[in-house]
């Protein structure tokens, strides 16, 4: 009874869990240098100032910081996580061309030449940090926003960081944004919108818009070249509400295939909490020849031209018509 008793003394209790905290550690906390884990905080006031995050390109190119001012006025002035993620990952990826012989697996990620369309730039971060890459750079990079307040926001972050990035408008509730920012594009860039799954069908239509278009431009503008597939490369977050929907919507219309060599910083779980992914999407052959023919195009001559295009290693040759 004296045994029983005591258990339920506020005494005992304190020396159960002590040593309940002695035999299991508390998780370590997170390392310093990675900087892009702000979300597993619950402090807001990290949303107000200035965000810097610092990029190293191989040598002997120096390294150089990022500064993005943010705010906590729409979900667009601030700086995700997995922006900054996939912003270290294309820096990671020009590394293992610099140290590669051959071409490496990751060579999904390649923008060398490339002209570039990000949908749902926010800060810019991400278009921002493809301006200074030194070697293996995109030709074009635009950055897109559908607020007035986003989209000024937007472009003094471009100005602040000397970036030569294009900032335009695109709704991808509104088709004619599509089709205006569509034509000629080369990579389809994405971070983190999956926040809505009832927002999931409309992001799917803007990108194979966005897709179908710029095969049509490149067709008519009998563009071929050894960058003229238009491919699309999204990072999102597992935890969010809506990406289960898109990746179930997109599987159905895009050839999906996992970037497989990360940057050193990623992990797939951190501490059991957000999980990321980057994933490099194709429009199926099948659906962009049936799109492409109800633009009015010949069947055979789009296959002709598509097939003669040097591929990549997950796109196929169309079927014939």
């Amino acid at each position: 009874q004296y045994i029983y008793h005591n258990i339920y003394t506020s005494k005992a209790m304190a020396n159960l869990a002590a040593l309940l905290a002695a035999r299991t550690p508390p998780p370590p906390p997170p390392p310093l240098d990675e900087d892009w884990i702000r979300e597993m905080t619950r402090d807001m006031s990290r949303y107000a100032g200035t965000y810097q995050t610092t990029l190293t390109p191989p040598s002997p190119h120096p390294s150089f910081t990022i500064d993005i001012d943010e705010n906590m006025d729409t979900i667009g002035t601030r700086i995700w996580d997995c922006s900054v993620l996939m912003s270290h990952q294309f820096f990671h990826h020009m590394k293992l061309i610099q140290q590669s012989s051959s071409t490496p697996p990751a060579n999904l990620l390649n923008l060398s030449g490339r002209n570039v369309v990000e949908i749902g730039s926010g800060c810019g971060l991400l278009p921002i940090a493809l301006s200074k890459l030194p070697c293996n750079a995109p030709s074009k990079i635009v950055a897109t926003e559908y607020l007035p307040s986003i989209i000024n926001h937007l472009e003094n972050q471009v100005k602040k960081n000397d970036a030569l990035v294009e900032v335009r408008k695109l709704d991808w509730f509104c088709s004619s944004d599509v089709v205006s920012c569509s034509s000629s594009s080369d990579t389809i860039l994405m971070s983190d919108c999956t926040l809505d799954p009832s927002e999931s069908p409309v992001i799917l239509d803007a990108i194979e818009e966005l897709v179908v278009r710029s095969y049509e431009s490149k067709f008519r503008n009998c563009s071929v070249s050894s960058t003229s597939h238009t491919d699309v490369i999204v990072g999102y977050c597992l935890e969010r509400g809506g990406t289960a929907r898109f990746l179930e919507l997109a599987s159905s219309r895009l050839i999906l295939s996992p970037v497989l060599s990360f940057h050193p910083s990623y992990s797939p779980t951190y501490r059991g909490k957000e999980r990321y992914a980057v994933v490099h999407m194709c429009l199926k052959p099948s659906v962009l020849l049936d799109r492409i023919s109800r633009l009015g195009i010949d069947p055979t001559s789009f296959s002709n031209f598509y097939n003669n295009i040097s591929t990549t290693s997950i796109t196929s040759s169309l079927p014939p018509p």
